[in-house]
């Protein structure tokens, strides 16, 4: 294929890339999300002083990348916010196409970018304005300069990639974690390589400066993350071995395909399509039985079949089973054990650990952040696989074919920004009139003062007042009236409750320990009726009561 065609293709792929992302910038004209009000705070103290207030939750250099953009870009921080990253995070096509057609084939890597571009969840993690969007991007660069310093021995690709591990620390705790999993999988498959030279010892080497590197960073730059470390694994404390089991699976079954390929080949050669559809069904069953059954009780959420048809059926159709082809073939032409260990290997790391969660904490519900790390794992054995089945077959049938994958990528890249009602009730978006709520009660309402609402409203009104705010979870009566469905007395010290649509038609965003559940018209009723509560504000979308 000539260069300028490679070149407008990718130009057209990384457009499609922002034009996805950018949807609820544009659409709301506000960031997407909670947890960048968390990261505002930050950036007050950077732009007004020049340093950091206090250490950052995770690291410094999403909000300094975000600061400087705002100084040399002009617009201002909160600007920036909602429409930086989709800009900064579609270049991780650009990293996946690089990793695919080093492993592939240019055809391959082409589809894997598209995809990357346009794969709901993992689209939905790299829009979010949080680190993590961020962190994925640098990991997807991190893959691909591994793989060629592994395979080229390139020194000034070797520093840069030290610098790209450095990057990811002061970056995202979960991307830093995934990272030194995925290398600490990868070291025994290189150090059993028959053809073990210098450079194949970079992931060896590259574990260890990490793995110093992330404790040092961890414990006494940002101890917050070795604490949320700690509580896992204290809330896994009794259930553990089964997680752990489910875990060492993941891992067997990776290490024994990898090992045992040379026996299993003659079985799946020419037999790819037929096993891939087998493997793809079973999971989507045992996934829908999992999620129905067995998910309510490990973790109590109860999720709607409909959540099937939603996630399930797609991301099988369009992602598994082509994905399942493109391992196959990728195992039967590959001969280096290493080789064929290293694309699973990003996928095996984040998958472990999920079940680990799923199974043995009550913090499973977090599990579904793994997905993105699944998904850029995936990505090039899905291009792998598509192209495979675009060359099968009768060769009139290619563009029909090449039609029929663009479809699959408009249909995942729908699950991208779901509706409260297929997100366990949660709105992700912001509107302007709780915006506006949240910046009139400091200019209305005296400080010191306590506040009840939720997590999604709460965190609003934390950014813009710096009071104290009870976030819907178990000390919040807002969200424990939402949870018994009963009217309880109202603890003492809150003098302020915010009351928005979304909590009265949606649900009461309080921790992902428990299912959240909507606010009964009985609370509503209680407040309005109360002789010792009167509404201090009243608009379309939010409702201020004060206690007296």
């Amino acid at each position: 294929m000539r260069k300028w065609k490679i070149l407008l293709a990718l130009t057209l792929i990384y457009t499609s890339s922002l034009g996805v992302r950018l949807i609820p910038s544009i659409y709301y004209d506000l960031p997407y999300g909670y947890d960048f009000w968390e990261g505002l705070m930050h950036l007050g103290p950077i732009i007004e002083n020049g340093h950091f207030s206090s250490a950052p939750p995770q690291g410094p250099i999403f909000y300094l990348l975000l600061v400087g953009a705002s100084l040399i870009l002009g617009p201002k921080v909160f600007t920036v916010f909602t429409y930086f990253v989709p800009f900064a995070s579609s270049a991780a096509i650009f990293f996946v196409y690089l990793f695919t057609r080093k492993i592939a084939n240019e055809n391959s890597a082409l589809i894997a970018a598209l995809i990357t571009a346009a794969a709901g969840i993992f689209v939905h993690q790299t829009t979010l304005p949080v680190p993590e969007s961020l962190g994925l991007t640098f990991l997807a660069l991190f893959i691909y300069l591994l793989y060629t310093v592994l395979t080229e021995g390139d020194m000034r690709k070797f520093f840069l990639l030290m610098l790209i591990v450095i990057i990811i620390v002061l970056t995202h705790h979960l991307t830093s974690f995934f990272m030194l999993l995925t290398l600490a999988l990868l070291c025994p498959v290189v150090l059993a390589s028959k053809k073990l030279s210098l450079k194949m010892l970079t992931p060896v080497i590259i574990f260890f400066a990490s793995l110093l590197l992330t404790s040092v960073w961890w414990f006494f730059g940002i101890p917050v993350v070795s604490m949320f470390f700690e509580f896992i694994f204290e809330a896994s404390a009794e259930s553990w071995i089964l997680g752990a089991i489910l875990a060492l699976i993941c891992l067997f079954l990776g290490y024994r395909v990898v090992f045992g390929w040379e026996k299993l080949r003659t079985y799946f050669a020419g037999r790819e399509i037929k096993i891939s559809l087998i493997i793809t069904l079973t999971f989507a069953i045992g996934f829908a039985i999992a999620t129905s059954l067995w998910l309510p009780m490990a973790i109590e959420y109860h999720l709607s079949p409909l959540y099937q048809i939603y996630y399930t059926l797609p991301y099988a159709a369009a992602l598994l089973f082509p994905g399942l082809i493109g391992l196959f073939i990728h195992y039967n032409k590959t001969k280096e054990s290493w080789k064929r260990f290293y694309p699973i290997a990003w996928i095996i790391a984040p998958l472990a650990s999920a079940c680990f969660l799923l199974a043995s904490s009550s913090w499973g519900a977090l599990s579904y952040r793994h997905l993105a790390f699944i998904f850029l794992g995936a990505f090039p054995m899905v291009g792998y696989g598509y192209h495979f089945i675009c060359k099968t077959g009768d060769p009139k049938l290619r563009l029909v074919k090449g039609f029929t994958i663009a479809y699959f990528a408009l249909l995942i890249g729908l699950l991208s920004f779901p509706p409260p009602q297929f997100l366990v009730g949660l709105d992700e978006a912001y509107y302007y009139p709780e915006v506006q709520a949240a910046n009139w009660i400091p200019n209305y309402i005296p400080k010191p003062t306590t506040f009840d609402s939720d997590h999604r409203m709460g965190v609003v009104i934390r950014f813009t007042t710096g009071q104290r705010v009870y976030l819907g979870n178990e000390t919040s009566w807002l969200g424990e009236v939402s949870q018994m469905g009963s009217i309880t007395q109202i603890n003492q010290t809150i003098k302020y409750l915010v009351i928005t649509e979304a909590m009265l038609k949606y649900t009461v965003v309080g921790g992902f320990l428990r299912e959240s559940k909507p606010l009964p018209a009985t609370a509503t009723d209680y407040l309005n009726r109360s002789p010792s509560i009167t509404r201090a504000y009243s608009s379309n979308l939010v409702t201020i009561y004060k206690k007296s």
